[in-house]
């Protein structure tokens, strides 16, 4: 009711699963066999019941609704792939999931690539056989459908997407299409979950399935290249240019710079915890993962700067805004904070945050217009963003030195003058080249006028 989603220039919510979730803690068979609980939502025991901890089908109701008097969607986590053993449709309908017992002798646990559509989770968590079941997949993608009429929700994200076969997909989004989206007057938005090469991640967004995924191989290389003093962002712009030539300008894939599988992007950037460690192990150990550098900061205002002015979607992990630090789930799960819970540092950055969303929302460009990269080195990059409308130029520097350089834009692109919209980056424009000052760890948008 405060507004906080709408003040951040934000437009839609991702939740995750609502669904009840088992109260047990279960040990997982992989060493170093821990036990754990479905804290997460992903472990369902119910298709159509909430998690008493969060609330009653009803109050998610007036959720949604409260969501749209504030124009805001609503995304709901769906959970496909698998259920856990406690759920009643695999008390009742075995004959829906597979085993995980493979004639080798071996268990078909977490072999994630060498039995993709197969292969469990854990002991607890089976998987759904839909290759061999056309009723698990028509109770299944009725279910989708039933959370989308009795809630209101505006579209899916969906888990382990690359596990369940195409077949689903495609069935659940044709019901979609002729259950949900005539009563509708926004197309329904589904983004998946898969961790693999672009050609699979492909494989699933087209009119038939899914209306993108996230776009994890591009975060994983962005992130490697802010920690790593020696990396060359050219590695970066090769990443963008491949994702434009395999998705389009106008895509709508997922950008990430943290999600709640991934260590919190603040503690990599801080370095209290680095790619090579075990995020999971360390979020168990003292001490606490916290933002002591200024330059952390810094930091993160740039891959900020990024998130919201590259082609595609931008999706925030909450408290990403403001940088909420941690090492791996559990920690990158850490509570929520507003207003007088947060420092005056995460307050400042959370105001640089909503004025990149502003000029976002501002600026149609920045999502359905071309890209065009003007200059990139070890620690600069430049690009240009642009309709009929606007042209945008954005720069930044991940080093920690004032970078100058000269750029020579394409004949077309005229430049009588650069407005800055955000940002420390100055210009200067003589002879039909520009010159730009980007400060250590700095970055801005500048408008042509």
């Amino acid at each position: 009711n405060e507004r906080y989603i709408n003040k951040i220039g934000v437009n839609t919510i991702w939740i995750s699963p609502i669904n009840k979730t088992t109260d047990k803690a279960w040990q997982e068979y992989p060493e170093p066999h821990r036990f754990y609980t479905g804290y997460h939502g992903y472990w369902p025991v119910s298709p159509d019941e909430t998690e008493p901890r969060f609330g009653t089908l009803t109050e998610f109701k007036q959720l949604v609704k409260a969501a749209h008097q504030h124009d805001l969607k609503i995304l709901l986590d769906f959970v496909s792939n698998h259920t856990h053993i406690e759920h009643p449709y695999y008390q009742n309908h075995r004959d829906w999931f597979g085993t995980y017992d493979l004639p080798d002798g071996t268990k078909n646990i977490r072999r994630w690539d060498e039995y993709r559509l197969t292969t469990w989770f854990d002991t607890f968590l089976p998987s759904f056989d839909y290759e061999n079941s056309a009723a698990a997949v028509d109770t299944m993608t009725d279910n989708a459908i039933w959370w989308m009429t009795e809630t209101g929700i505006d579209g899916f994200r969906h888990d382990a997407t690359k596990h369940v076969p195409y077949h689903f997909w495609r069935e659940l989004t044709r019901k979609i299409k002729t259950e949900v989206s005539p009563n509708r007057n926004l197309p329904v938005y589904q983004i998946g979950e898969t961790f693999g090469g672009d050609d699979l991640i492909k494989s699933y967004v087209n009119n038939g399935m899914l209306s993108s995924q996230f776009n994890a191989n591009q975060y994983f290389i962005l992130r490697r290249l802010f920690t790593d003093e020696n990396s060359d962002l050219n590695e970066l712009q090769t990443a963008i240019e491949k994702s434009n030539t395999v998705y389009g300008y106008n895509n709508l894939m997922g950008n990430i710079i943290g999600s709640h599988d991934q260590i919190r992007i603040m503690g990599l950037l801080e370095g209290d915890i680095t790619l090579s460690e075990n995020g999971v192990a360390r979020a168990f150990r003292e001490p606490a993962i916290k933002v002591d550098k200024q330059s952390t900061y810094q930091k993160e205002q740039i891959l900020l700067c990024y998130l919201l002015t590259i082609p595609g979607v931008p999706i925030v992990f909450y408290g990403d805004e403001f940088g909420m630090t941690g090492a791996n789930d559990p920690d990158n799960r850490r509570m929520m904070r507003f207003d007088d819970e947060l420092s005056a540092q995460e307050k400042a950055q959370l105001l640089v945050f909503s004025k990149l969303s502003k000029i976002r929302n501002q600026f149609a460009c920045l999502r359905r217009g071309d890209y065009l990269n003007l200059y990139t080195d070890k620690n600069v990059m430049v690009y240009s963003r642009g309709d009929s409308d606007n042209r945008l130029i954005i720069a930044f520097n991940k080093c920690q030195k004032d970078k100058n350089i000269v750029i020579s834009p394409p004949g077309w692109m005229t430049i009588p003058s650069l407005e800055p919209l955000i940002g420390t980056v100055t210009s200067d424009i003589e002879g039909g080249k520009v010159s730009l000052i980007i400060p250590a760890l700095g970055y801005g948008i500048l408008q042509i006028k």
